[in-house]
């Protein structure tokens, strides 16, 4: 069995025992990133995706779904764990299925999306 069909298995049994108390942020930030994953049925594959795409797919699955974003670190904290983080250059990305969307209509979103982010992020030091 493979780590993502155990990960899948794993969130079937949590969902199926659901505690109707309160979980820390914290907690509930790893199960939701758990839970975009199986969703969206991700696995290992032949596509080179670059992070700022994942997470984009995250944004735009996690609104409707919770309605409450987690950032950028604490998405990949979760996710890196279950894929294996690959580097060329500058860029970051995962080696996964064709689960997402990969068009490049959704690549300039997600660009996009990632340079305002990475504005925000700048202005926020000052």
């Amino acid at each position: 069995m493979s780590d993502i069909e155990e990960l899948h298995k794993l969130l079937e049994e949590e969902e199926a025992n659901l505690d109707p108390t309160p979980v820390p942020a914290k907690k509930r930030e790893n199960k939701d990133v758990l839970r975009f994953i199986r969703k969206v049925g991700l696995a290992p594959g032949d596509n080179k995706v670059p992070t700022y795409v994942i997470y984009y797919h995250f944004i735009k699955w996690c609104k409707p779904v919770w309605g409450r974003l987690w950032g950028k670190e604490e998405f990949f904290r979760t996710f890196k764990k279950h894929f294996q983080l690959k580097r060329s250059g500058n860029q970051r990305y995962y080696m996964i299925n064709d689960s997402l969307d990969l068009s490049d209509e959704f690549y300039e979103k997600a660009k996009k999306y990632d340079k305002a982010w990475q504005k925000r992020k700048q202005t926020s030091k000052k």
